[in-house]
């Protein structure tokens, strides 16, 4: 069908009744016709995000070929607006369209364009789109219920946005709650639209339809869907059908996207399959927010806080009576994710949020299958060298300095003694530094220095490019890490015959292919020059680098607590000693497995700094350093800056040999230890509690004097 044909035959297939009013109560749900089922297919949000060609190919065409009907009702947004957490996910601002739609350019296509192309994908898929809504963005300023609430909100809460608090109180680590807020509304609020269109659509056939689906914008569906499978698997008696979503990481729960185990109080929303009877609860969910969100709390430890979007979602189906099931990934055959656009690898898919079932009923995933927030996915979207020094580009020189005479010495350190991490080192160290541009190594000369404390490690240092530093075994080889960490070697290359230092992690090493391609030396070249930049033209003395997860130190504090990560003496001791400095933890929190320091005329609050930084840590006997990190480099007024996470140099490549030590009271009060990297649900409640607590403390009013 060419254009023309399409629009008339969208014209003709879309009634458009006042949708106001529309009572259709009185219509029955059709009885099965040898099976066939009438289903209705909900999705609103971004056009930008909208998985066309999968849900037409894998959703629509496998339930026509069962035999059922398939209508689509949609709304998208064709506007820009703010994602949630795109601060600390660079690639929310490369997303574009699905490649059905064209290549992607600087203008988005033209509405009718996108019409067209809908109604045409889904059509030769035996399906028919009974409602396609296109607008910029949907308003929000326009409801009156939410005006009277935002201004309750900013009565109550002067400095926090109105928007922070309702529908939820996310337990996100940013500013961006309310922007996540302000999403959900606008995507629950056009949901409510095409229920209202399907509503109208039931008017004028005169009948029900038996499912409805409702699915996220960005649900790319990875095989055929089999309705008959997933009703057969829970029968008659099941009104809600939703993942199961046991497993929320592709590789490993460390990597970067990766998601903890949901918690027992959560539903996952990202796809819902209801029964009619029961479709208006999320039909209408936004209605529902002014009235219903409020009353939602979860219980746990003797505390209550507010819910989570996916706790509302449980709560409302279990307080309405639905029957659910969760159901197996296989079962619901999708995976929400992203095209990104690269300067020169096209146009790369990957997996924005994660969803799998453990063992042997787990979707079988096929492909070269990345997270969007992984290196891979950050490597394509940005493979200039800092100093231009990859082919095809011009020299990026913003933040550059002139190239100091001579070279600045740079040793470029870590520490494996003990048997915490493998002293094997991950990458050939002399080997990529001899690979940096010339540009760069007219700025920089560095040196490879590997801690070892046996001389079998050294031997595999000095085989794989790093010049070994021997240290005798210490009876404590955690703390002795700790130590060398953070005020250096102590050899007979003395820290200050080096201009910078520079140390990671022995768990650490290059993006990608471990330096083996030059695609990672320049990646790893970006990385790191802005550091050693700031650094050698004297704007701070320390570079660290933020916490993917968390952004302060009280949030450290509760995460190791719930953990059980150190012992609750050496906790209260780290909480006495902020408290007796008055310590204010505004300066965000580093993840300190890499470090940039001056050394060569490093100055008495640096060397005080660092100094204050080993012997909070010794003192109160908690070896998680970043846990004072903060306020060591407050207490002594080091110019130091927090880095964005996402300019670290150095990425985790492996695990530490050994699980971490856990520490628990016995019956007698005796601390005992354990190892392990398990998370428990405890742990999992634990941290919401905690995330809901300083929430509640942060709104508290201040008391007067």
């Amino acid at each position: 069908l060419n254009l023309e044909q399409l629009l008339l035959l969208y014209a003709e297939e879309v009634k458009r009744p006042h949708l106001d009013g529309m009572d259709n109560s009185a219509l029955s749900i059709p009885n099965d016709d040898g099976g066939r089922k009438h289903v209705a297919i909900l999705v609103s949000g971004s056009f930008r995000r909208f998985f066309l060609r999968s849900t037409a190919a894998n959703l629509v065409k496998p339930m026509v070929r069962q035999g059922h009907t398939v209508e689509l009702f949609a709304f998208l947004m064709t506007g820009e607006h703010t994602p949630w957490k795109s601060d600390v996910r660079p690639y929310l601002k490369h997303l574009t369209w699905d490649p059905a739609f064209g290549p992607p350019s600087q203008e988005k296509p033209s509405d009718e364009r996108i019409r067209s192309t809908i109604i045409g994908a889904v059509h030769s898929a035996g399906g028919t789109v009974r409602y396609l809504e296109l607008r910029n963005t949907v308003l929000l300023d326009d409801d009156e219920q939410l005006r009277n609430l935002r201004s309750e909100a900013q009565r109550q809460f002067p400095k926090e946005d109105p928007d922070s608090r309702f529908p939820t109180r996310s337990l996100g680590r940013t500013a961006t709650v309310a922007d996540a807020n302000r999403n959900m509304l606008r995507l629950f609020r056009a949901l409510e639209w095409t229920f209202d269109a399907m509503v109208a659509q039931e008017s004028i056939q005169g009948y029900k339809y038996n499912h409805v689906l409702v699915a996220r914008d960005d649900a790319q569906w990875l095989q055929h869907f089999d309705l008959n499978a997933l009703l057969r698997s829970g029968g008659p008696e099941v009104e809600l059908y939703v993942p199961e979503c046991s497993r929320r990481w592709l590789n490993s729960k460390d990597e970067p996207g990766g998601a903890p185990p949901m918690l027992p109080s959560e539903m996952c929303d990202h796809v819902q399959l209801l029964a009619r009877n029961h479709a208006e609860l999320l039909g209408r969910y936004y209605s529902r927010f002014f009235s219903h969100s409020r009353e939602c709390h979860v219980a746990a430890n003797g505390a209550t806080r507010s819910c989570t979007s996916e706790e509302l979602l449980r709560w409302t189906m279990v307080t309405n009576g639905v029957r659910w099931r969760q159901a197996e990934q296989k079962l619901l055959p999708y995976e929400r994710s992203a095209h990104i656009k690269t300067p020169s690898h096209g146009i790369q898919v990957c997996y924005h949020k994660f969803c799998q079932t453990d063992g042997p009923r787990r979707l079988k995933l096929k492909g070269d299958l990345h997270m969007c927030q992984s290196a891979y996915i950050e490597r394509r979207l940005d493979t200039v060298g800092y100093y231009g020094s990859c082919p095809a580009h011009k020299a990026r020189g913003e933040l550059t300095t002139v190239p100091p005479a001579p070279p600045a010495r740079v040793a470029l350190y870590m520490v494996t003694t003990g048997s915490y991490d493998d002293a094997a080192p991950t990458y050939n160290c002399t080997d990529v530094m001899a690979r940096m541009s010339p540009p760069f190594r007219d700025r920089y000369r560095v040196s490879c220095l590997a801690v070892v404390d046996s001389h079998a490690a050294a031997r595999r240092a000095a085989e794989t490019g790093w010049t070994p530093v021997l240290h005798p075994p210490a009876p404590d080889s955690q703390r002795q890490q700790r130590r060398i960490k953070i005020t250096g070697w102590n050899s007979r290359r003395d820290i200050d015959e080096f201009d910078i230092i520079v140390y990671h992690d022995g768990k650490n090493g290059l993006y990608g292919s471990g330096g083996n391609t030059s695609e990672d030396i320049c990646f790893l070249e970006r990385k790191l020059a802005p550091a050693l930049d700031l650094v050698a033209n004297g704007s701070v003395e320390l570079i660290a680098y933020a916490h993917p997860d968390r952004s302060s130190t009280a949030e450290e504090l509760d995460a190791i607590t719930c953990k059980s990560l150190c012992s609750t003496e050496s906790l209260s001791k780290v909480r006495m000693l902020h408290h007796a400095h008055g310590y204010p933890d505004h300066a965000g929190l580093a993840d300190t497995s890499n470090l940039v320091w001056r050394a060569r005329g490093r100055s008495p609050a640096l060397r005080l700094g660092m100094s204050g930084w080993i012997d909070a840590v010794e003192t109160t006997g908690c070896m998680r350093d970043q846990l004072n990190f903060e306020f060591a480099m407050w207490k002594h007024n080091v110019r130091y800056r927090l880095l964005p996470d996402r300019m670290r140099p150095f990425a985790k490549v492996r695990k530490h040999t050994l699980p971490h030590t856990k520490y628990y009271t016995d019956s007698t009060g005796n601390t005992r230890t354990y190892r392990s990297d398990n998370v428990t649900a405890a742990e999992i409640s634990c941290f919401a509690n905690a995330a809901a607590s300083r929430a509640a403390a942060a709104a508290a009013p201040r008391q007067g004097p």
